[in-house]
């Protein structure tokens, strides 16, 4: 028997054209949890390629700019400055607030993810193996905010850390007290031993999710912006295709990502790239399945 993926799943074309850029190999974190542990590393290419390639990309007017960590790029506004996208998004820890010239590229984005993962500096600190200071994260969100830019807490559910639905307020006022216009809890992907759902976690608030994300949906706003309180919560679930804790549905039906992947050499992938067997390049060919003619899988959807 089949099983048909939903509809707004990212692996069913959810998020339609859109390049996902690594734009750098720096990061100086160390989360047990991180999904690009072991990830495909290849060399920094100049920024000239990298806007060069961005740019020739015409269908592909979203942008989310990731790492490791985008702000240890020497050349992020330059980057910023000379790419033209309709929207730009970047995905960051956060840790570089503090001394980077946020200013010159706050104008540049339509909007920021920050990776907090609990309410708590020292929690946070443990889970990140490094101290980022939250004051430092909220003048930067003035800064954001103040240019326009849509601000998001990106918040990882990690076994033992957030516990119950008290953890999970606790985390939501945070996110509000920040001056964030939103947070997502996130299930982990590929990562057994630190996984734990949603609903286990806050069975009051997330208990109604589906226990099979594949099928049933695996992105839900849990609560959306009305004109008294804009702040909405989403919850971002796991499914048994990239967490074996949730069984894998067999025979899966889905029309699959056209996220693209851009990598800090210029190369552009349909999905990100997991190292395995054979790693020379085949640069401009892209990878469009599992296998890649024995040089590397690609981890395209999710």
């Amino acid at each position: 028997m089949q099983n048909q993926v939903h509809q707004n799943n990212p692996c069913n074309g959810r998020y339609g054209k859109s390049l996902d850029v690594k734009i750098t190999n720096n990061y100086n974190c160390n989360c047990g949890f991180c999904i690009e542990k072991g990830g495909y590393r290849p060399q920094q290419a100049p920024v000239e390629k990298l806007i060069q390639v961005t740019n020739a990309l015409r269908d592909y007017q979203t942008v989310l700019i990731l790492g490791d960590e985008p702000f240890l790029y020497g050349d992020l506004a330059r980057y910023l400055e000379g790419i033209d996208k309709e929207q730009v998004y970047i995905t960051t820890s956060g840790y570089a607030f503090d001394w980077h010239p946020l200013e010159r590229i706050a104008n540049r984005l339509t909007g920021i993810n920050i990776s907090i993962h609990h309410y708590m500096e020292a929690v946070n600190a443990n889970l990140f193996h490094r101290r980022i200071p939250f004051a430092a994260i909220k003048e930067a969100i003035d800064i954001f905010k103040a240019a326009g830019v849509s601000v998001r807490i990106n918040t990882n559910l990690v076994k033992g850390v957030l516990r119950a639905s008290e953890n999970i307020n606790c985390m939501i006022q945070f996110a509000r007290d920040m001056g964030a216009d939103e947070i997502r809890f996130a299930e982990l992907q590929h990562c057994k031993e630190l996984f734990v759902s949603a609903q286990d976690v806050a069975p009051d608030l997330f208990g109604h999710l589906p226990d099979d994300p594949f099928c049933g949906g695996c992105e839900h706003l849990i609560k959306d912006a009305t004109e008294t309180d804009p702040f909405k919560i989403w919850v971002r679930q796991a499914c048994g295709l990239v967490n074996s804790n949730r069984p894998a549905p067999a025979l899966p039906v889905r029309k699959g990502s056209e996220t693209k992947v851009l990598y800090p050499d210029g190369t552009v992938y349909d999905g990100w790239v997991i190292p395995s067997g054979n790693k020379q390049m085949n640069p401009g060919s892209g990878c469009h399945d599992v296998g890649c003619h024995g040089r590397r899988r690609v981890r395209n959807g999710c």
